[in-house]
């Protein structure tokens, strides 16, 4: 009786299936990639396109020899938006600092702009659009898309240095393009990121 116990046990751990097996190790688990504030990149997204239509305003002051600074244009900006916005539960001064670094920002890319056709000895290619009639209004546009864009994220970055930081570094990516320089783009968001606000705002 005792020859056949080794050959059945043999046959036992021959079967498949019959012996151990292992256990399938598992990929370790990643750290999930924060979601991207859509509220940050709407308004980044704006700020942006305002800024590239600045290359079209510096091509309209070449032609006509016009200063960059226009103190009157600016007042006149400021009191409009800052008036609009409280319909939208932005605080007057929240607005006035919001577009009033826009505006500096805006002076940023025009200089450069100004200065590099100096320094080559040339003009802009091409006619520039005008001001009053085509890049006015187009700005006009972008301020109140701007302002939607700003009562639904100050309330976001009130009292919170996280969402600024996160802020901050989204709009290293997407605040950028030519002529957007690190100047420019601290210029634009200083009021964004530097201290907290003080927006009510409306949820």
């Amino acid at each position: 009786m005792r020859k056949f116990i080794l050959p059945l046990m043999f046959w036992i751990t021959a079967v498949p299936g019959c012996g151990p097996t292992a256990v399938p190790s598992r990929p370790a688990a990643t750290k999930a990639a924060p979601e991207p504030d859509l509220a940050f990149d709407e308004l980044l997204g704006l700020m942006r396109s305002r800024l590239d239509v600045m290359h079209d305003v510096a091509r309209w002051k070449w032609t006509a020899k016009s200063p960059v600074e226009d103190p009157k244009r600016e007042a006149v900006l400021l009191d409009d938006v800052a008036d609009r916005g409280k319909a939208l539960g932005l605080e007057p001064a929240d607005t006035r600092a919001f577009f009033r670094a826009q505006i500096e920002a805006a002076k940023v890319v025009q200089r450069a702009d100004l200065h590099r056709w100096e320094a080559e000895h040339r003009g802009p290619d091409g006619e520039a659009p005008d001001l009053a009639k085509v890049l006015r209004p187009r700005i006009d546009g972008l301020n109140r898309d701007l302002l939607a864009a700003l009562s639904r994220t100050l309330p976001r970055l009130q009292g919170d240095e996280a969402a600024r930081k996160r802020l901050q570094s989204r709009a290293d990516e997407l605040l950028a393009g030519e002529g957007i320089d690190a100047e420019a783009r601290t210029e634009a968001i200083r009021p964004l990121v530097s201290a907290p606000t003080t927006t009510k705002g409306n949820g």
